[in-house]
């Protein structure tokens, strides 16, 4: 059950169009990989470090199988940078950054050709978004702020200025932004990010809550202390907000 979540989520999350029967073999592959990429997580968590590097060691092992049977299938297939996007999570994990980019690279070629060959562009915003992720970790903000904009590029023509799916591009620009210390950047895409989710969430959203904490962060640092604390304000009165990620 537990990789057939994995999976799911992938699919949800890098091929919307799939509505076909997969190879049971590049499935279950990929199941058990990302079932031992959990548990690596899990055991990082506890401190057993270890324990994960023998977990992120089988998820590989699994991955790369995986990948094996997708290039067997008619190429360029999205299968291929899917389970390339998965390769990246297991090298993140160990802060395999080299491992990571050139995984993400190559899968961003394979979704290139595929947008350009048949206009698919199901697994590109993600496959930015996680190389967003390995440059960010590394502190290379101007590579990250490169892909974030490409990133946000291809959610507004997907689907215009004003969806909600915007709102997740948006916050990865106002956390490249904010670590640079270029605060009054993070304050226009937040202001935007803020606005969409009013409109498509409502004002006493979860998510609504934390956007408002991170705004109010962003204040604090313009030392704009009296608009910071009506942000602060109006993020308490959502009781089921999650803590601001800016610090």
């Amino acid at each position: 059950m537990m990789g057939r979540t994995w999976f799911g989520a992938l699919c949800l999350m890098l091929s919307p169009t799939l509505a076909f029967p997969e190879p049971e073999t590049w499935r279950s592959h990929i199941n058990a990989g990302m079932v031992e990429y959990q548990r690596a997580g899990h055991a990082k968590k506890r401190r057993a470090f270890h324990q994960a590097k023998l977990h992120y060691g089988q998820a590989e092992t699994w991955l790369t199988a995986a990948l094996r049977e997708a290039e067997t299938f008619p190429q360029p297939d999205h299968r291929v940078s899917v389970t390339l996007n998965y390769l990246s999570w297991v090298y993140l994990g160990q802060r395999q950054y080299a491992a990571a980019e050139a995984v993400l690279r190559r899968a961003l070629a394979i979704d290139e050709e595929l947008a350009g060959a048949i206009g698919y562009q199901g697994s590109m915003a993600t496959t930015l978004d996680n190389l967003k992720g390995v440059y960010f970790e590394q502190g290379r903000y101007g590579d990250a702020e490169v892909v974030a904009e490409r990133s946000l590029e291809l959610h507004e023509r997907a689907f215009g200025t004003e969806h909600l799916a915007l709102a997740k591009p948006l916050e990865h620009l106002v956390k490249i932004h904010f670590a640079q210390g270029q605060y009054m950047r993070a304050e226009l895409f937040i202001k935007r990010q803020l606005a969409i989710q009013e409109r498509a969430l409502g004002p006493k959203h979860s998510r609504v809550g934390t956007t408002l904490e991170n705004y109010a962060a962003i204040l604090r640092r313009l030392n704009r202390v009296r608009e910071a604390a009506e942000m602060e304000a109006r993020a308490r009165a959502i009781p089921a907000r999650r803590p601001g990620t800016l610090k």
